[in-house]
């Protein structure tokens, strides 16, 4: 029986042997993947189970693709278990790790026998003779070969027990057993290793990875994104923890990751009122209306017990209805603990973070503006009162002495207008402007990084050169010391606070190029920053990094350059999760986000202000730089 190639699939090396292994080598850097992120469709996977007489590559294939089936259409991955033997269907885990393949891998075809030696590598191939053995001539990129089996004797085969099949692939990215997506690299080649022995005559895969073998376009069809929403330490915001669940009991995947808690680079800069021992009711756990069409969810769970306030009450419902209305199809939720409907007391319509408004800082002529979306332009200090507005076309821009600043760059408005804007004013000065046209000085250091404003007040630079810490300023010379260990030795481009507060994005260099990494801001009860604790790596092996944002509370967007030979680009990256690419312009050197990823702003090296709208760039102011919104 001959059966197409999986596309995911690089090169397949059948090596014929008395001995087996089972591993799965998926390490590598983490970064930017070349291919896009498809979007999420509705596609079902079908799969046949083996046929007599097939060979242990078509085993092999077939259960490979049996895998995507087992995530839409089939139950329980039965399909896919028929390809193994008895003891195999019993241990393994199909969702324990999602191996996700680049689109595009070549798919070339290498048959070889081993000789029996102890003292062999498995990864390669000897002829009779103990020489390398010279590869047959491989597929043209992207042809399918018509018979994996071609030039292997059947003999060979007739005459063995046990054979091991080691599948080479280019792996993009690794989903774990609690759906964390971590960027597995841009080429990192990677192998699954399956050995199989005969079944009454027949092949079957006896010794495996635990796990799955997915492309990336079928991957984005039987999983979905979903936001697990957990709360601020002051429990004010929520903050979203995003997983990928399979497409097909979304809900009750993501109910369950919800209870089992944060991921564990975020845990120490959140708080849940999950309270121990919830668990999703067995069989009542979730009821869908489907035929209503409405998006309608009813939710049990029990183990709530009777010591739960009505605040944590509440809180607990916030959590799983946010949580479940990012679930595609989910619009509402009914909740019931212990058996009983729960109705809070009010909703409290948390959100994600305060807003930011439409209206960006810049600088211009040493002095700071205010840009609003629409491009309009205005002096941020104040006019004194009964002064006339600048008529449109006149320069709004001051001249008093006073308010030029020497080396005025990289603006950090706060969310309230009273907080003023934090700025550089040269490479070791952080200063503090405000609306009546004061000055307050923050910190003198040496080589500052650009700074960043939080919810709580808070000002946030540093040392470019880390030396394992950064410096959080609540008011003007009240500066605490936030450690960040994992930063010292590094150069650090850009950070920026998410806007729940709990969150970091670091813009840093490393010695394969710039990368994007997380972090968890763990703070006191009256919000006080204590430390940094590290986070994934979202993004890597960048030529340069130009500027990092905050868009909503789940993206971010990075500017940068990826090779030596490119220009500048745009990404949307999901923290954590897959990304895409947005269109860019030439010149571009620094980058700000308004409410959402389509409110993206670049600034231009000759001092263009451009706005993204649809798939084009259009100018929208002149002679300014450094935009930025709150944050």
């Amino acid at each position: 029986m001959k059966r197409r190639l999986i596309r995911a699939v690089s090169t397949v090396t059948m090596l014929l042997a008395l001995g087996a292994c089972a591993s799965l080598p998926t390490s590598g850097p983490v970064e930017i993947g070349r291919t896009e992120a498809p979007a999420a469709g509705n596609i079902q996977f079908d799969a046949s189970g083996p046929g007599e007489g097939d060979s242990p590559f078509d085993i092999v294939q077939g259960f490979l693709e049996a895998g995507a089936a087992g995530l839409s259409r089939d139950t329980d991955f039965k399909v896919a278990r028929t390809y193994l033997t008895p003891a195999a269907t019993g241990t393994w885990k199909p969702l324990e790790e999602v191996v996700i393949s680049a689109n595009d891998s070549s798919q070339n075809l290498r048959l070889s026998e081993l000789e029996p030696d102890a003292g062999q590598s498995q990864g390669s191939a000897q002829n009779a003779d103990g020489g390398q053995d010279s590869a047959t001539p491989s597929q043209d990129e992207g042809e399918e070969s018509s018979d994996p089996g071609q030039g292997l004797d059947p003999d060979d085969l007739a005459a063995l027990d046990r054979v091991t099949v080691i599948v080479s692939l280019d792996a993009v990215a690794d989903l774990d057993s609690s759906g964390v997506y971590s960027r597995a690299g841009l080429e990192t080649p990677s192998e699954l290793t399956y050995s199989l022995t005969r079944v009454e005559g027949e092949w079957r895969i006896d010794t495996l990875p635990d796990g799955l073998m997915l492309p990336e376009v079928t991957f984005a069809n039987v999983f979905r994104a979903v936001p697990l929403m957990f709360l601020s330490p002051d429990e004010d915001y929520l903050v979203p923890d995003v997983r990928y669940v399979p497409t097909r009991n979304a809900s009750a995947y993501a109910m369950n990751l919800l209870i089992a808690g944060p991921s564990p680079w975020l845990a120490s800069g959140v708080t849940t009122r999950i309270p121990d021992g919830l668990k999703l009711d067995v069989g009542a756990g979730l009821a869908v209306d489907e035929d209503a069409g409405n998006g309608r969810i009813e939710v049990h769970l029990s183990g709530v017990g009777q010591g739960m306030s009505s605040q944590a009450s509440d809180l607990l419902y916030e959590q799983v209805r946010a949580t479940m209305v990012g679930v595609p199809g989910v619009r509402d939720v009914d909740l019931w603990l212990d058996a009983a409907p729960y109705e809070p007391a009010a909703l409290l319509g948390f959100t994600t973070g305060p807003p930011v408004g439409a209206v960006m800082t810049a600088v211009a002529n040493e002095q700071l503006i205010t840009v609003t979306e629409a491009g309009d332009v205005a002096p941020f200090v104040l006019p004194p009162p009964g002064t006339a507005t600048p008529s449109p076309g006149e320069d709004p821009v001051s001249e008093e002495g006073d308010l030029l600043i020497p080396g005025l760059a990289s603006p950090a408005p706060g969310y309230e207008a009273q907080a003023g804007v934090a700025a550089l004013a040269g490479p070791g000065r952080l200063i503090q402007l405000n609306q009546d046209g004061t000055v307050e000085e923050l910190m003198l250091g040496t080589d500052l990084l650009p700074p960043t404003r939080d919810r709580f007040g808070y000002t946030w630079s540093g040392e470019r050169r880390s030396p394992g810490d950064l410096v959080a300023i609540g008011e003007p010379g009240a500066s605490v010391s936030v450690p960040a260990p994992f930063l010292a030795g590094m150069t650090v481009k850009a950070i920026r606070v998410s806007r729940d507060g709990a969150r970091l994005v670091m813009l840093v260099s490393s010695e394969s190029g710039d990368e994007v990494r997380l972090g968890a801001v763990v703070r006191d009860e009256e919000g006080v920053p204590l430390r940094i604790d590290q986070g994934p790596v979202v993004a890597s092996n960048m030529a340069t990094g130009m500027g990092v944002v905050w868009t909503d509370a789940v993206t971010i967007a990075v500017l940068g350059v990826q090779g030596s030979d490119s220009a500048a680009s745009v990404r949307l990256i999901t923290v954590t999760g897959a990304s895409t690419n947005v269109s860019s312009i030439s010149q571009a050197d620094s980058i700000a986000a308004g409410q959402g990823p389509r409110n993206l702003f670049l600034a231009t090296a000759d001092g263009r202000l451009m706005a993204n709208v649809s798939l084009r760039w259009e100018e929208i102011a002149t002679g300014l730089s450094d935009p930025a919104f709150p944050g």
